[in-house]
Parts: structure tokens; sequence; C-alpha cells
């Protein structure tokens, strides 16, 4: 019913905190983890923990690595949550709910879409998920969040401080990033006619790892 997807790359301390804490939550049947060639491979077993590699990769860039996870899914609904992101309320997805029409927005001090989100699967890929354009960090949960108003879903709240904790980290020094991506994504809404990375190379290491190579298709290279 329910797959967590999260993208990462290098922040292993935060994520070996936060994982054990969606996987004791309830309904979570899936955890898939986009591990965007990071400097120590990560690694965590579990029956329910599944790992895709990305090798070939030597920028960040957190809408390709959600949309990857995403794409590996095999559950109708998503809870994005960034690696840095704890449950603190076991109870949370049955608390909050889902109902057709609607998503679940952090809210307060978590801002619009910051770290978590909750909603269809149908309705993440009716906007084409993240904007593939973007790198680095920054503006691609506002322009989701605007793109799922814009397709007709009604936010719906909830209290994150009894539920969820955002765990400390080194704040990125070059913020340049966001102005680009704030350019590009309001330039040209991203929308369910442009192309999507292309996954290719796909080797199994071990029982939960997947390794792959991912590239741009050819209509994105050409503009079609």
């Amino acid at each position: 019913m329910l797959s967590v997807i999260c993208g990462v790359r290098n922040r292993l301390e935060n994520l070996t905190k936060a994982l054990p804490t969606w996987l004791e939550a309830d309904g979570v049947d899936e955890v898939i983890i986009t591990d965007w060639n990071s400097r120590e491979p990560i690694v965590y077993e579990h029956e329910r923990v599944r790992i895709v590699r990305v090798t070939n990769v030597n920028y960040w860039s957190s809408p390709q690595a959600f949309n990857i996870a995403a794409r590996f899914a095999n559950e109708n609904i998503y809870a994005k949550l960034d690696a840095d992101y704890r449950i603190l309320n076991t109870c949370l997805f049955s608390k909050i709910g889902l109902e057709p029409g609607v998503f679940i927005n952090g809210g307060g001090k978590l801002g619009p879409l910051n770290g978590f989100f909750y909603l269809y699967a149908d309705d993440f890929w009716r906007v084409n998920g993240f904007d593939e354009r973007l790198h680095g960090y920054g503006w691609e949960d506002t322009d989701m969040f605007w793109r799922l108003r814009r397709s007709g879903l009604r936010l719906k709240e909830f209290n994150d401080k009894q539920n969820m904790e955002h765990l400390p980290h080194k704040e990125q020094e070059n913020k340049s990033m966001h102005l680009v991506n704030a350019r590009v994504a309001m330039g040209h809404l991203w929308n369910s006619s442009m192309p999507k990375l292309v996954v290719q190379n796909l080797i199994q290491h071990g029982t939960n790892i997947v390794s792959c190579t991912i590239y741009p298709s050819m209509n994105w290279l050409y503009g079609v």
C-alpha cells in the first residue's frame, strides 16, 4: 500500500538515524532509497528496504534522485521523505489519513513540501513527478507543491511538531542553484510531455541493492 521514497547523496549519518523510524511506522510496505553515487555506498540489510545505486553521476539532483526511487516503487501511495526527517509517531500515516483528491503537506515549520509529502502514486505521476531539469537542492519542493495544486488536488496539512523531527546537518554552502532552479521551473512548467531520464544497465547486488546508470533521453537531448 505505502512506499517511502528517498534520494540521498553522502548523508549517511542522518539516514541511519531516520530509516529505522520509517520502517517502524504503520502501513510502510517498502522503503526505496536512491543512493546517488555516495562516496561511501549505502548498505542496509532489511527485507523491506531496496537501494537503487546510481553509479555514473558526478553532480547532485534531488528531483532526479527522488523520481528514480519512485520509478522502482511498487505501492500505490508514496511518502516522500528527505534523509534528515525522523518519524516520531509510529501511527503517523493512519493518523493523518489520505483521501482521493488530496495530498498531505508538512506545513508549519516544514514549509510547503519541505522534506515530506504523502500522496497517491497516480497523482505524483500525473504531474510527471519532480522537475528533473533542476540540480542541487532548492525550489523542487515548492515547484511540486504548486503543480499539485494546479492539477486540482486539495492540500491537507497535519501537526508536524508531534509527528516528525528534522535532524540537524551542515547547511548547504552554495545556494546559487536555488535561484537558477526557480527560473527554470517558472519559465516552463515541468509536465507529462517532458521526457524523464533513461535508466539502463541494471545489475543486482545481493538481495536488496541494484546498481544502474542514467542518461537523458534522446528526446530531451534534441528538444523533442
